[in-house]
């Protein structure tokens, strides 16, 4: 079984801006694999997002495609939420999402697919996408 993935935020918002070839060609291959992860505060960030940069419209049918996919989305709870508290403990720096994003990639034992690099100073198992 392939390794599961964590998608973070950015990761959709440039797949679904089109940004560029290399978020289509992973988001694609994470969707074939059926290994990919994410938070619905990933989901909240995305649709605020969108709907900043569209509309609520586009931001509403990205998250129904994300749905409908093979992407599985994760509740919080009270594990989840400690252990990403101790993160934001830990790593200052890090945003809350960030926290949770790492919180969920240790647990599953996952990597992570991101924009952001100051994810990859805390969590070794993780793809920056730029």
């Amino acid at each position: 079984m392939r390794k599961k993935i964590v998608i973070d935020t950015g990761v959709f918002v440039n797949y679904f801006l089109k940004k560029n070839e290399k978020y289509r060609k992973a988001m694609s291959e994470i969707i074939a694999s059926g290994s990919g992860l994410t938070l619905y505060l990933n989901i909240t960030e995305l649709y605020y997002i969108l709907g900043r940069l569209l509309d609520k419209e586009s931001a509403s049918v990205a998250i129904s495609l994300i749905k409908n996919s093979s992407i599985k989305i994760v509740n919080i709870d009270e594990k989840l939420s400690i252990s990403a508290g101790d993160l934001k403990l830990s790593y200052d720096f890090l945003s809350i999402v960030d926290c949770y994003v790492i919180a969920l990639a240790e647990g599953e034992r996952a990597m992570i697919y991101t924009v952001d690099s100051s994810i990859e100073k805390v969590y070794k198992d993780t793809v920056v996408i730029k």
